[in-house]
């Protein structure tokens, strides 16, 4: 019973985990892409030491699945981010209520508890460098913890980058 209770708890958690969204061309040849660079332009929005950040787990993370940095790239790699407020989901509810024999009423009301939660979306763009089109698109939103230590942060720009690229090379149908 305990571990039914335990996978039911641990597939609750994992569900409620940040949702990947990507795109891609369907005329392109993933295979074909085994370097790349990163945008000579890069505008990400972040803090350089984020940015640093994203660059190294990037690096890290493309280069498990076989694609290297190089001078010469088969793709650039863009990623850019945006910052957005959402109300916060904790409430404290009080209710009344009456009961009696053939009648009843209730009147309920939750109030908001904590300010908005601090969301961040993350924006990863792969561009062909030989047609300047862009082939692959993936996406991931979470909340951000205001004052993560620089420990945190490199757990957390871990994390969204895995579950962004773990959606690359695309799945065909």
């Amino acid at each position: 019973m305990k571990k039914i209770l335990f996978l039911f708890a641990l597939s609750f958690l994992l569900a409620c985990g940040p949702k990947v969204s990507y795109d891609f061309d369907n005329r392109a040849d993933f295979s074909k892409y085994r370097t790349f660079n990163f945008y000579p332009e890069l505008k990400s929005g972040l803090s350089e030491l984020d940015e640093k950040r994203v660059i190294d787990q990037l690096e890290r993370q493309l280069s498990v699945k076989g694609i290297r940095r190089g001078d010469n790239p088969d793709f650039f790699v863009n990623f850019y981010t945006s910052q957005f407020e959402t109300p916060s989901q904790q409430s404290v509810g009080i209710g009344f209520g009456t009961f009696g024999r053939r009648s009843g009423g209730t009147v309920s009301t939750g109030f908001p508890v904590g300010g908005n939660v601090l969301n961040q979306r993350i924006t990863v763009d792969f561009v062909d460098v030989a047609t300047g089109s862009q082939v692959w698109q993936g996406q991931v939103a979470s909340k951000v913890k205001a004052r993560a230590n620089p420990e945190e942060r490199e757990v957390y720009y871990a994390n969204l980058i895995g579950k962004i690229l773990s959606k690359y090379p695309p799945r065909r149908k």
